[in-house]
């Protein structure tokens, strides 16, 4: 009890002192924070986070590894995500429905572009899924679209996926960080895949 009662006090006084010092960072950050008629300025800041480990690959067809989901999750989207209430919600497409038990048609949002410049399009998505559950790129993760059959642009902003038995967790899956989409002029091909392959052996070795 007598030790308890010691670090509540100890933890009291210190929250009390870290609370009445102050950062000289912190007041220059309040100091930018506002503008010249002191209202909330609107630039933004960085945000620094811990990670376990460095990102294996940046590719989001290829991973196996948490790190390297973490960073792609905040590098590409996909056709649906969840929000904080863990609803699927669209992103990349704008609207999505079942037109019957074996095929989904969704609506991609006009626009958009990747950071490169490349449009985004049902080209993108049908080249990415090709790709993806292609067996020669042996992606770790294609069985997450094992019963998928065919990807079809049917034109410029629509999409059909077609499976070849009903498949209920489809929607879900598509939110998955595997599923995001990249843009055709960064997509890896084989030769580049296996250029980084070699790259990362070489610097494992140095």
């Amino acid at each position: 009890m007598k030790k308890t009662t010691a670090f509540f006090t100890f933890s009291t006084f210190g929250l009390a002192l870290a609370a009445c010092t102050s950062d000289p960072a912190d007041e220059g950050a309040e100091e930018t924070a506002t503008d010249a008629n002191g209202e909330g300025a609107s630039d933004g800041g960085h945000f620094i986070m811990a990670m376990p480990a460095d990102a294996v690959t940046l590719d989001p067809h290829q991973i196996t590894d948490v790190p390297s989901h973490i960073v792609t999750l905040n590098l590409y989207e996909n056709l649906l995500m969840f929000d904080e209430n863990m609803e699927l919600e669209p992103v990349l497409a704008e609207s999505y429905e079942q037109i019957d038990e074996l095929t989904w048609e969704f609506q991609l949002r006009e626009g958009i572009e990747f950071h490169d410049g490349a449009a985004f399009n049902a080209e993108a998505v049908v080249t990415n899924f090709d790709r993806f559950l292609d067996p020669d790129t042996a992606s770790p993760r294609a069985n997450l679209f094992g019963p998928v059959d065919e990807v079809e642009a049917v034109d410029e902003y629509t999409v059909h996926i077609s499976t070849d038995e009903p498949f209920a967790p489809l929607l879900q899956h598509l939110a998955h960080g595997s599923a995001g989409i990249l843009s055709l002029k960064r997509l890896p091909t084989k030769k580049r895949h296996q250029l980084q392959l070699t790259q990362l052996e070489q610097a494992h070795l140095s």
